[in-house]
């Protein structure tokens, strides 16, 4: 967040892996998730626990 990197996160949801690059706009502590906002500025909410692999883009 302070970096202002794209990062590419790998989770899985719905019994496959998908790929997510972006930046982390917040945190979530109390539900667990990662607010992401994509290259369109469109925002993703991925869960902690289904977060595989987060490496920078």
């Amino acid at each position: 967040m302070a970096e202002d990197l794209f990062l590419c996160f790998t989770y899985y949801k719905h019994d496959d892996f998908h790929l997510l690059i972006g930046k982390v706009h917040f945190v979530d502590t109390y539900k667990r998730e990662f607010r992401i906002v994509d290259y369109h500025d469109e925002i993703h909410k991925l869960k902690q626990d289904d977060l595989i692999d987060v490496k920078i883009n």
